[in-house]
């Protein structure tokens, strides 16, 4: 029971890893809003330092967002990875118990379309997407182990 439980927080802290920002981004977009409330700050200003400082602050704020707009599309890209690959396991167990339970009624045809036709393609399917997976995922964002 202990072992399920252990399980179980494992992967909802897995699960909720992945969902939430990773740390990169979380810290990038407080940078960028700390650069927004400044030049907010610095627009009431008149004097030559203030809008010299504002022209600054803005190229920065332009850098850093486009950084961030990056970033964010990576780490949208690794989760859909990460989701499409958990989708075809779930497939694929329910072929197979699908399969299992054509055997079990005697329904030979339908457990033999399941085994040699629709499980095989959907095996490779998946090995094709968790090698796309794997090859995307040297410096990834996400984690998928605990």
């Amino acid at each position: 029971d202990k072992a399920i439980d252990l399980v179980d927080e494992a992967a909802s802290r897995l699960r909720m890893e992945i969902d939430s920002s990773p740390l990169e981004i979380d810290e990038l977009q407080r940078s960028v809003d700390r650069l927004r409330m400044e030049e907010l700050a610095l627009k009431n200003e008149s004097d030559a330092a203030s809008k010299q400082r504002l022209e600054k602050l803005r190229r920065d704020l332009a850098d850093k967002e486009e950084e961030l707009r990056g970033l964010n599309a990576r780490w949208e890209k690794e989760k859909q990875g990460l989701n499409r690959v958990g989708e075809l396991k779930e497939r694929l167990d329910e072929l197979r118990g699908q399969a299992e339970r054509a055997q079990r009624d005697g329904d030979f045809d339908a457990a033999s379309k399941l085994l040699y036709g629709e499980i095989p393609g959907l095996e490779r399917e998946l090995e094709e997407a968790a090698e796309a997976e794997q090859e995307a995922s040297k410096d990834t964002m996400v984690k998928e182990e605990v």
